[in-house]
C-alpha cells in the first residue's frame, strides 16, 4: 500500500477538509513550506479529514506550531471511528509541553507521555503511526524525525478497530487549541519523514485540449490559486484536457510522490459524471488507477497520487516532473 493523501494547502484552500472556523492563510512561519498554511486562531477551531473507506492502520506526518497555551490539553490530532467516537488522540499538556497519548478524548485514559517539551511558537515535525486494536494495537510518535517519542502497544481504541476520519487540532470538551499546520501527509504502510509539499500549476497548453473553456485558453481557465469557479473548462463527453506544468523550485533531494488535484462539479445528469486524472511524463497519457467519485453539483476537489513515475515504474526525478503535463479525462462509471 502507499500514500493515500497529501495536502500542503498550496491550492490556497482547505477543500479536502471539513473546517470549523479554521482558515487557510498566507505568509507561513519559517519552517513551513510554500505560500499557504492552515491557521487555527480561536479555541473552537478544528479541521476534519474523512476517508472514503475506513482505515485499519495509518501513518500521518504534519508540521505544526502551537501558538498559545491553555488550562486544558492542547489537542494535536484525534482519531474517530465510523460511529463518530473519538477512539484515540495525541495531545499536548499545556502545563509542561509534553505530548500525551490518550485513549479517547483529552480527558480520557492517559496511556503514554513523551519527554520532549513542545514549546509555543516553534515549528515541529510530528509523525504518528496508529493501528487501532483492542489487543495488539500500536500508537507511536516521532518528533522532528528523532527516536520514538511515544511507543505504546496494547489496547489503542476506545471504539471500533478502524479510523473513519481524523481531526487535526480537533477540540473536544473545551480543550483549547491555537495552532498553525502545514504539509500533511497520510500513508497506510510506511513512516513518511520530513516532507515538503510544493504546488505547480498549468503554464500552457498540453497535447490535448478537448474540454471547452469558459473564456480564453484552456490552461488559463484552471491555473488560479485559490480556484476561481467562474473560470472553468467543461465537457459532456469522454474528452481529455492536459496542460504544460510549471517547474519545481529550490533544492529537490527526492520526490516521494506526485499528486494531481482538480476541482469539479456537474450540471444535470449526463453519463460522463466523474473524472480520471492524468500525468504525461513523456509522450503518453497515464491515467490514474482509480476514477474520482461522481462529481457533485457543487464544486469539490479530488486528488490522485502516483508514488512512482508510470513511464518506467521508477522513483520520480526532478526532470520527470519539470517536463510533465497533467490533466483530466471525463469518464463514466
Amino acid at each position: 500500500m502507499a500514500r493515500i493523501f497529501i495536502d500542503g494547502f498550496e491550492s490556497g484552500s482547505a477543500d479536502f477538509w471539513v473546517l470549523n472556523g479554521s482558515s487557510v492563510n498566507t505568509s507561513p512561519p519559517t519552517g513551513f513550506t510554500g505560500l499557504y498554511y492552515l491557521n487555527i486562531t480561536i479555541g473552537s477551531d478544528s479541521a476534519y479529514k474523512y476517508f472514503y473507506t475506513d482505515k485499519a492502520e495509518l501513518y500521518i506526518s504534519f508540521k505544526c506550531m502551537f501558538t498559545a497555551n491553555s488550562t486544558t490539553p492542547n489537542c494535536a490530532l484525534s482519531f474517530f471511528d465510523s460511529n463518530g467516537i473519538v477512539i484515540a488522540g495525541l495531545y499536548r499538556k499545556a502545563s509542561n509541553g509534553f505530548l500525551e497519548f490518550r485513549l479517547g478524548n483529552g480527558s480520557a485514559t492517559l496511556l503514554s507521555t513523551g519527554t520532549t517539551v513542545i514549546s509555543i511558537n516553534t515549528v515541529y515535525l510530528i509523525e504518528i503511526h496508529y493501528k487501532p486494536l483492542n489487543s495488539g494495537g500500536i500508537f507511536q510518535v516521532k518528533v522532528n524525525g528523532a527516536a520514538m517519542e511515544i511507543d505504546y502497544s496494547g489496547d489503542t481504541t476506545a471504539g471500533l478497530e478502524s479510523v473513519n476520519r481524523f481531526g487535526i487540532f480537533y477540540v473536544a470538551l473545551n480543550q483549547v487549541t491555537y495552532a498553525k499546520i502545514d504539509d500533511v501527509v497520510v500513508d497506510d504502510a510506511n513512516w513518511i519523514g520530513n516532507t515538503k509539499i510544493q504546488a505547480i500549476v498549468p503554464t500552457g497548453a498540453g497535447a490535448t485540449t478537448g474540454w471547452t473553456p469558459s473564456t480564453g485558453n484552456n490552461w488559463a481557465a484552471v491555473d488560479e490559486k485559490p480556484a476561481v469557479d467562474t473560470d472553468y473548462i467543461k465537457t459532456s463527453s469522454n474528452q481529455i484536457d492536459t496542460y504544460a506544468m510549471g517547474n519545481l523550485s529550490g533544492s529537490i533531494a527526492s520526490i516521494k510522490s506526485v499528486a494531481v488535484q482538480s476541482r469539479n462539479w456537474r450540471e444535470g445528469n449526463g453519463s460522463y459524471d466523474r473524472g480520471q486524472h492524468i500525468v504525461r511524463p513523456a509522450s503518453t497519457d497515464r491515467l490514474a488507477a482509480s476514477k474520482t467519485a461522481v462529481f457533485p453539483i457543487t464544486a469539490t476537489s479530488f486528488q490522485s497520487i502516483w508514488e512512482l513515475n508510470p513511464e518506467d515504474s521508477q522513483a520520480w526525478e526532478e526532470s520527470d516532473v519539470n517536463g510533465m503535463e497533467a490533466g483530466i479525462k471525463a469518464v463514466t462509471a
